[in-house]
C-alpha cells in the first residue's frame, strides 16, 4: 500500500497505472464562498499546488522528494526502479507569444503562470534520482482556451512528438511517465498516453500528478496533526 509522509491522500491505482501525492481544491471554491479560506490553506495542499503552478523555483522544489516515492511506488508494481519522465505541456503552444517560461510575478494582474513548469519539475527530479531520466518530448501545437473542456481524443489532436531535442526510440522498453500538476477530468493524461501508445507500443504508460481536483463537497482535510511539507 502506498504510503507518503505527510500526505495522507496519496494513492496510486496499479490497474490504470494513475497516481497523485494530494486532492486539489480550486481557489474558486474559496472566493464563491463554497469552501473555508482558513481549512484551504490549513488542510488542504491547494495553495502549494497553486504555487508549484505559478512557477517559482523553491515552490517546485517542495514536492521533489514526495513526488519520487509516488514514482517509485508506481515503478515498483511493474518491478522496475527507472524510467523517462515526460513533462505535460501547459495548455498554450511553446510558440505562442504568451507562452512563459518565467515564474508569474505576484499581485500583478494579466500576467501568466510558468508554462514550462513541468519540465523544470522533471530537471529537479531528475536531480535527485538519477534514474529517472527526462525525455521532454511532448509539445502543444494547438492552443487549449482556458474554459473549454476537451476530451482525450482532441487533447491528442492538439499534442505531437517533439522533433528537435531529447529524441526516443520507438523500441523504448522502460516506461514512461507522464508528469502533470493537476488532473481534472483526466482529458489531458489520456490524450497525452494515446499519442504515447502510437509511438511507443512496447513501453508502460504511467500517469501521475501532484493534484486531483475535488469539489468542495468533497472535502476531506490533512487533519492538524498532518504538518505540511
Amino acid at each position: 500500500m502506498l504510503r507518503i509522509e505527510k500526505f495522507p491522500h496519496a494513492f496510486y491505482d496499479p490497474s490504470r497505472r494513475m497516481g497523485y501525492l494530494a486532492h486539489y481544491y480550486p481557489w474558486d471554491a474559496v472566493k464563491d464562498g463554497s469552501l473555508d479560506k482558513d481549512l484551504w490553506r490549513r488542510e488542504s495542499y491547494s495553495p502549494e499546488i497553486l504555487n508549484f503552478k505559478e512557477g517559482r523555483d523553491e515552490d517546485i522544489k517542495r514536492f521533489v522528494v514526495p513526488f519520487i516515492e509516488l514514482i517509485h511506488y508506481a515503478l515498483s508494481c511493474v518491478q522496475t526502479n527507472t524510467a523517462f519522465l515526460i513533462p505535460v505541456p501547459s495548455s498554450l503552444a511553446s510558440n505562442d507569444q504568451n507562452f512563459s517560461s518565467r515564474p508569474r510575478d505576484k499581485g500583478i494582474k494579466g500576467h501568466r503562470n510558468r508554462d514550462n513548469r513541468n519540465s523544470v519539475f522533471c530537471n529537479l527530479l531528475n536531480l535527485h534520482d538519477d534514474k529517472l531520466k527526462v525525455a521532454d518530448i511532448l509539445v502543444r501545437t494547438r492552443n487549449k482556451p482556458e474554459k473549454e473542456t476537451w476530451d482525450a481524443a482532441r487533447h491528442a489532436q492538439s499534442l505531437s512528438i517533439r522533433e528537435d531535442g531529447v529524441v526516443l526510440p520507438s523500441s523504448v522498453s522502460s516506461p514512461l511517465v507522464l508528469v502533470d500538476d493537476v488532473t481534472t477530468n483526466g482529458g489531458t493524461l489520456e490524450g497525452a498516453k494515446i499519442l504515447l501508445d502510437r509511438h511507443y507500443q512496447a513501453s508502460i504508460i504511467i500517469c501521475t500528478t501532484l493534484g486531483i481536483s475535488r469539489s468542495p463537497d468533497q472535502f476531506v482535510g490533512l487533519t492538524s496533526s498532518n504538518m505540511k511539507i
